[in-house]
């Protein structure tokens, strides 16, 4: 959403949560509820009055208190802004609490057109951060009821993170930099690992890998490697540019990867990493170029054969190129 109008830096540290605040100090920043979605609106939000004077005193303390519009109708309500800039008309100074009964006295106040941005913040903040951080406590307080005295243990510690991390903000140390701190969250879960946490654990791997003195025989591949692979090996048939000694740019990775592996005064000798099934299962891959072998796991047993058998004739026929055997 476009934002209509900053909110003013005297009123953001009492209205919004400070990014330095550890998770637990954010839930428990006060934030207003915000409303359900509901069949039809046909409200008016925007007036060409002037906002009201606004008390800085008190106004933190008013807004929290009232409920925002929904996500449904904050769309709406930018809709009608800037449907009324591409007209031409700039008249708009203000903004009311339209989605509130007219009982309640504060539908009928004119606030200053930043509050709508405030609407916009809320909302963002309560659908991507707030919930994800909730389910994770939540889930972590439920392993206080299980049997397991490791789980109760482990769920003091987490208690214990969430007092010291941010709420905000981007991981850290590894290898993707756009992860932000809500996939921690994420973990706190009986979901589905997504591909930014796989690869995440791959780079922890790397890392005691590299603690053991491994790395130069080990190389560790990310979650794209096999898959590009089987990209390859379904085109060699019409593009052979990959088997020339200066692949495309988009392949260099993958070359060199298999041209060390080829090397004889390289110590490398596995490829290790993970691949997808139709998006629903991960097998783990492994190239043993000293045996000349391809291993695979599945925790599934054969979870998909025809797509497991593709990706092995991938594999070898990647070996093939550098190693120049079966």
């Amino acid at each position: 959403m476009a934002c209509v109008e900053d909110i003013p830096p005297v009123l953001v540290a009492r209205l919004l949560p400070s990014p330095d605040i550890s998770v637990r100090q954010f839930l428990s920043f006060v934030l207003p509820c915000q409303l359900g979605d509901t069949i039809s609106i046909d409200y008016t939000f925007w007036s060409e009055t002037p906002p009201e004077p606004v008390d800085i005193s008190n106004v933190a303390t008013t807004l929290t208190q009232l409920p925002i519009p929904s996500p449904t109708v904050l769309n709406l309500i930018t809709q009608d802004h800037a449907q009324a800039l591409s007209n031409g008309y700039n008249k708009l100074k203000s903004i009311t609490y339209a989605h509130l009964p007219s009982t309640n006295p504060a539908s009928k106040v004119l606030f200053p057109k930043w509050v709508f941005e405030y609407w916009v913040q809320v909302s963002h903040l309560r659908q991507f951060v707030r919930v994800p951080w909730v389910k994770a406590e939540s889930w972590v307080s439920d392993q206080h009821l299980m049997r397991f005295p490791d789980r109760s243990h482990l769920a003091n510690q987490v208690h214990e993170v969430f007092s010291q991390i941010p709420w905000t903000g981007y991981l850290s140390g590894f290898s993707d930099h756009d992860a932000p701190m809500t996939t921690v969250a994420m973990y706190l879960s009986s979901s589905w690992l997504t591909t930014t946490m796989i690869n995440q654990q791959l780079d922890l791997l790397r890392i005691r890998a590299r603690l053991q003195l491994l790395p130069a025989k080990f190389e560790i591949a990310d979650t794209h490697f096999f898959p590009k692979l089987v990209e390859l090996y379904r085109l060699e048939k019409t593009d052979r540019t990959y088997k020339s000694e200066s692949p495309p740019k988009k392949n260099r990775y993958i070359w060199n990867i298999g041209q060390e592996l080829a090397n004889p005064e390289s110590v490398k000798q596995f490829i290790c990493g993970i691949c997808n099934i139709k998006n629903s299962h991960w097998v783990s891959v492994v190239i043993d170029a000293e045996r000349n072998m391809v291993l695979y796991g599945d925790s599934m047993g054969c979870f998909d054969k025809p797509a497991i058998d593709e990706i092995m004739a991938a594999v070898r026929w990647w070996a093939t190129v550098h190693l120049k055997r079966e």
